[in-house]
């Protein structure tokens, strides 16, 4: 960080400043030179504290272009127009408080006994909506309104008759600052907090910059320009993500690298075949909902764990008949596997769609049946997932395989043999999103896992549909055609699973002598490539043969997978004893620059 900027940093610190968020040109001022003599530069922006920030929670900067000056003009607007419509039903926290709350639903809940959970579901949202209508508190002038009474009767004389409301009205006072932290500590998002914490105050200003920073309020389109409309954004939006969720990719089932994949691939044992597809208890979904967070974001049904958790004993029965009926037949209602796309910002000025992650919200009631899936197939990644992966397997750490990592590159330094030795990390482009679902059954059906145990993976998988959130609206639905949700519990183990593939060709690369890995001491064990997730290191000796044939196995999982090398993210770290052409030579073959 140069110098000239620590200044301003240390007058944000000591102000308790935060940056406006801005839309238009990334630079506001240049020197007006040409060619290797101009300058750009951030110079001019505007700042603003957390008590500015709450009174203005949606104002937004824009840089204007330069005319006449060399700086760009800073428009600050205020309250920007936003169009808003009637937000989805979301369950509150704060509302568990209340005196009859829990009555209220098991009233609703009762009054349907005879119908499908998820229309049970669908009654109990619209009759809490239309009764939170009836019970609306407006928290901040309630808790200033008893904060003034309270203060009024503790000036009262020790002696006065209205001093014995005093604990009363203390008690109705954080009654209602208990609710206020709820509200705001829902909104915020923020689990390091310990609960008990009062932080109201934070958590409205934790709140309030979230809903900043995730609001969209302009992206540049493919053709590079700037939509600022609200019907135009949702609609970019939309096309941007049903066109790559929908884009066709064909698994060859019959082609000849299936041969190796079979001829590697370790098997479940019978005992685990049957208890992955046995018939599930109680006791499993009581595990599978109370280890979901109380206040995560809910799925497009609006009703988050905590309502399921707080309502045991009322919603048990329902729930587990869902999941028994879906471990019987292997479907279940097409309606809670509907899931809300989140984007959250990769980084502080997004300008594209690309700049943003998409995040699954699922329903609670399909993540039942997901996380009770999830926790029967980890039980058996031990044994089939190599060592080589170290992340979401039973008993590994995933720190395990990023210190070897530093390891080897360490070792890079002083490695004097020739003719040196090369770590190529790949990175995987939405290595979640493009996974083709063939791919993933033919790589489950490798494993030996039991035909029910498929179908209900691929149910799981394949009848998703969904909708993008933008600024709590609804975009339109569309059902996808490949991917996996990154949101969904049992994604990560369905991810290492079906991408296990590509350890198995380096392995079996390896045992023909094709690759020929890393070595710490020349009689030391071999290492040819880790995996942390997603994340890939291969080691190999600098080699043009053996470059070659990395690259040969990456192009055949992702023809095969549906996955795509991020060639921007990946990179390539040499020793020194690596000679500048085979570096160069190394680098042309794999289309991969050098760190």
């Amino acid at each position: 960080m140069s110098t000239s900027i620590s200044p301003l940093l240390k007058f944000q610190q000591d102000g308790g400043f935060v940056d406006i968020q801005f839309n238009g040109p990334g630079y506001t001022w240049t020197n007006n030179r040409q060619g290797n003599s101009k300058i750009l530069q951030r110079l001019d922006r505007a700042l603003a504290n957390s008590q500015w920030i709450m009174k203005f929670p949606f104002a937004r900067l824009v840089h204007l272009p330069r005319v006449a000056s060399d700086h760009c003009p800073l428009l600050l607007i205020l309250t920007p127009n936003l169009h808003r419509r009637r937000k989805p039903f979301r369950i509150e926290s704060w509302w568990f408080t209340l005196a009859g709350f829990k009555e209220k639903v098991k009233e609703i809940w009762l009054a349907s006994a005879d119908t499908p959970l998820q229309r049970r579901l669908r009654n109990m949202a619209y009759s809490l909506r239309k009764w939170a209508s009836s019970h609306r508190l407006n928290l901040r002038a309630r808790v200033a309104e008893s904060i003034n009474m309270l203060s009024k009767l503790q000036e009262l004389p020790i002696n006065h008759p209205n001093r014995d409301g005093e604990g009363t009205s203390i008690t109705q006072l954080e009654d209602l600052m208990f609710k206020q932290e709820l509200y705001w500590a829902q909104r915020a998002k923020d689990n390091w907090i310990c609960n008990g914490d009062r932080n109201t105050k934070y958590f409205h200003m934790k709140a309030t910059m979230r809903n900043r920073k995730n609001m969209i309020t302009s992206l540049k389109n493919d053709a590079g320009k700037t939509v600022t409309d609200r019907v135009e954004l949702q609609h970019l939006i939309d096309g941007h993500f049903e066109a790559f969720y929908t884009t066709p990719h064909t698994c060859d089932r019959s082609d000849s690298s299936w041969n190796i994949i079979k001829q590697h691939t370790p098997k479940i044992s019978q005992v685990e075949a049957n208890n992955m597809s046995a018939a599930p208890n109680m006791t499993e979904l009581r595990e599978a909902l109370f280890s979901m967070k109380p206040d995560k974001s809910p799925g497009p049904d609006g009703f988050s764990a905590r309502f399921f958790q707080a309502n045991w004993d009322l919603v048990k029965c329902g729930l587990f008949s869902l999941v028994e009926k879906f471990f019987l037949t292997q479907e279940a209602p097409s309606s809670i596997n509907q899931t809300n796309i989140v984007l959250i910002p990769k980084n502080d000025q997004p300008v594209t769609i690309g700049d943003y992650r998409p995040i699954s919200l699922c329903n609670v009631t399909y993540k039942c049946l997901a996380k009770i899936l999830a926790n029967r197939v980890k039980t058996a990644l031990t044994s089939l997932i190599g060592k080589e992966q170290s992340a979401f397997v039973p008993g590994r750490n995933i720190l395990d395989n990023y210190l070897i990592v530093q390891e080897v590159l360490h070792s890079f330094k002083t490695l004097k043999q020739q003719p040196g030795a090369f770590a190529a990390k790949i990175d995987l482009a939405k290595a979640y999103d493009r996974l083709n679902w063939d791919f993933i059954d033919t790589m489950l059906q490798n494993y030996g896992f039991p035909d029910k145990l498929r179908k209900m993976i691929n149910w799981c998988i394949r009848t998703v549909r969904f909708s993008v959130l933008t600024d709590n609206e609804n975009g339109k639905w569309f059902q996808p055609s490949r991917g996996i949700r990154q949101g969904c519990p049992l994604s990560p183990y369905i991810f290492i699973l079906a991408s296990n593939a590509l350890s198995l060709f380096l392995k079996e690369a390896a045992l023909c002598g094709s690759l020929n890995g890393f070595r710490f001491l020349r009689t030391g064990p071999a290492i040819t490539h880790v995996m942390y997730a997603d994340d890939l290191f291969i080691f190999e000796k600098s080699s043009q043969n053996e470059a070659l044939r990395i690259q040969e196995i990456l192009n055949i999982f992702c023809t095969i997978s549906g996955e795509t090398i991020n060639l921007q993210k990946s990179s390539i770290i040499f020793s020194h004893s690596t000679t500048s052409a085979i570096r160069e030579s190394i680098q042309q073959i794999l289309n991969i620059a050098a760190h």
